[in-house]
């Protein structure tokens, strides 16, 4: 799935006028903390994580079909929450948190964790 791709969905699904921008931010920010927090240190992770701009909306997003479904998730629980519609964001934000979850299971089982340096101190 793509940049564009993940919020094109959202958007024909769900009733919005958050700006095109900051949804690509809170995609970033997702993909920063999955890439931060989970694949950096593991067997096959990318060299780096470089934020999405408005000029990336061709750009792969980290996590594959068919666990791709959180982006979904998760840019309908900020919609929700810009809307102040608090039970609709729990509910999307349990939905994404759930497919997280299982993603991260996945990519932890199948990508061993690189061996850290020795460190001297002396």
């Amino acid at each position: 799935m793509t940049v564009y791709e993940a919020i094109a969905q959202v958007d024909r699904l769900r009733d919005n006028t958050v700006p095109t921008d900051i949804k690509v931010g809170w995609l970033s920010k997702t993909d920063e903390y999955f890439y931060e927090e989970i694949m950096k240190g593991r067997e096959g992770a990318p060299a780096g994580f470089e934020p999405y701009n408005e000029a990336d909306m061709g750009r792969a997003l980290l996590i594959p079909s068919p666990y791709d479904e959180l982006y979904q998730h998760k840019l309908e629980a900020m919609i929700y929450y810009e809307q102040r519609e608090i039970k609709k964001y729990a509910s999307s934000m349990a939905l994404y948190n759930q497919a997280m979850n299982e993603y991260i299971r996945k990519y932890v089982r199948e990508h061993a964790a690189l061996p850290h340096p020795h460190v001297k101190y002396w």
